[in-house]
């Protein structure tokens, strides 16, 4: 028994330790409300069962021999496992659709499970459906004590399946990777769920609760430290790793494009018009990027200022002056909102295997500044 209290005190001490880098950073999105609530129900469910241990190990003293004790201690454990998936399919579903759980009905569907597990855990008291506590304070199971169970996978495999499905349709390479991790959620604790019942004498069911939650969240922190703020786009950090990446590892029939982009007449705009809309003017040009990613497909970065960039494998060069003549027509699109025409000077660079990652990017830089020179004299930007 003492080396399962161990295990438990490890994970709820990790989790603590996550809790409490969370609520220092509150800035992980808006769902990050619902991972914490999630962490903190896997904390209760763990903190329950070294309850249960040490009580049925007469460590409380005259508390181990009151039969409402264990009750209470159990009926909070069935309920708070339910919550912590609960929890996390309310998180996945922020993520992908923030309006979804607006709808007062699609909060009660998402509750019922939470209902029947509260319902059936309080009348184990009376009826022993899921668990039942003999006359000497011991617990045993009751004949539906797997319900509860079966009600966290639901949960568990609904966020995975909504994750799944979302990433596969998602363009975007952050939002691409955060859905990829929701996902993992399941994985883990369908694996130790396995051994679990191939090996009942290894308690491995509360590691596999813990692990997926600490990965993530340190996933997502990579992700938040690979991120700009001011646009939400990639940074120069992730924007390198990723170009090393394809450099390393090119596409079959496929040719590696690097576009370098610069605000045209940046400084007016800030001198003009405030530093205000001159973030915003960053964001509708980081809102153009991305909906040539959605397109064309491809890797989008804030490189720093007001220059950005671009990463594609195509078929041919003809698309890319599909895509440049693409870059000008949503740069149209978005000046109906602005007080000033927004121009992008678009440069681009084709990657060959005898070419080095920072010679593409000096390419790159070349052939913008020699178009931006052109947009200068002809348009006066």
């Amino acid at each position: 028994m003492i080396y399962i209290v161990e295990i438990d005190c490890i994970c709820l001490f990790a989790l603590i330790f996550v809790a409490k880098s969370m609520r220092k950073k509150r800035n992980l999105g808006s769902a990050s409300n619902y991972f914490y609530l999630s962490s903190y129900f896997t904390m209760l469910v763990i903190a329950m069962d070294i309850f249960s241990l040490l009580l049925e190990a007469g460590k409380f003293g005259v508390l181990s021999r009151i039969i409402a004790v264990n009750y209470l201690i159990n009926i909070i454990y069935y309920v708070a496992a339910v919550c912590a998936t609960y929890y996390w399919f309310m998180n996945t579903g922020y993520v992908i659709n923030s309006t979804f759980w607006g709808r007062k009905r699609n909060m009660f569907l998402a509750m019922i499970p939470v209902f029947i597990s509260i319902v059936l855990s309080v009348s184990s008291i009376w009826k022993g459906y899921y668990f039942y506590i003999d006359e000497v304070n011991k617990y045993h199971r009751g004949p539906f004590f797997f319900v509860n169970n079966l009600l966290c996978y639901l949960y568990a495999l609904l966020s995975c399946i909504i994750a799944l499905r979302a990433a596969l349709k998602e363009t975007d390479y952050i939002k691409r990777k955060q859905y990829l991790l929701i996902s993992f959620y399941i994985v883990f604790p369908l694996l130790v769920a396995v051994i679990q019942v191939l090996r009942p004498d290894i308690p491995t069911i509360h590691v596999g609760m813990t692990v997926p939650i600490i990965y993530i969240y340190t996933e997502l922190l990579d992700l938040q430290i690979s991120t700009d703020y001011l646009t939400g786009l990639n940074n120069r950090n992730q924007l390198m790793r990723f170009l090393n990446m394809a450099v390393a590892n090119p596409a079959k029939d496929k040719t590696l494009f690097l576009f370098l982009i610069d605000v045209d007449s940046f400084k007016k705009i800030n001198d003009n018009y405030g530093h205000a809309e001159g973030d915003f003017a960053l964001q509708k040009t980081a809102e153009v990027l991305k909906s040539v990613a959605r397109k064309f497909g491809g890797f989008v970065a804030r490189y720093g200022g007001d220059e950005f960039n671009y990463v594609v494998e195509l078929d041919d060069e003809q698309t890319v002056e599909d895509i440049k003549k693409y870059f000008e027509k949503q740069c149209k699109s978005a000046s109906k909102d602005l007080k000033y025409k927004l121009s992008l000077s678009v440069g681009c660079a084709k990657h060959t295997p005898s070419l080095k990652v920072n010679e593409l990017f000096l390419l790159a830089d070349s052939d913008m500044y020699k178009e931006k020179s052109v947009r200068k004299k002809l348009l006066g930007v």
